[in-house]
């Protein structure tokens, strides 16, 4: 079962911030851990500004603050908007996601 959720948080890099949307997608495969991806796309011009090379930290509704990486190194030829993701199979239950990711929690 997959379950996608948005928030909205801010993304750092060094001391400087910018408000972004991100998107959460949770799921399980038999036999495998609970998986969550952290994605979102930022402007590439801003990233290049700021010194971001491949890394950049993501804060998410609740404070949390997750590493978003792009799959290379970001340069002037890239598209205007850089995807940024973020796997996380730390969670080893339904509970403890909503628990880390309150995005998923029932309203």
């Amino acid at each position: 079962m997959i379950e996608t959720k948005e928030g909205s948080g801010h993304l750092q890099i060094g001391q400087e911030q910018t408000p972004v949307s991100y998107k959460l997608s949770a799921g399980s495969i038999p036999d495998e851990p609970n998986t969550v991806i952290v994605s979102l796309h930022a402007p590439r011009d801003w990233l290049l500004q700021k010194g971001f090379i491949e890394h950049a930290e993501l804060i998410l509704e609740n404070g949390e603050v997750v590493t978003v990486s792009s799959e290379k190194p970001v340069t002037v030829a890239d598209v205007a908007a850089i995807p940024l993701e973020f796997t996380d199979t730390s969670c080893d239950s339904h509970d403890a996601i909503v628990k880390k990711y309150p995005e998923f929690a029932e309203l």
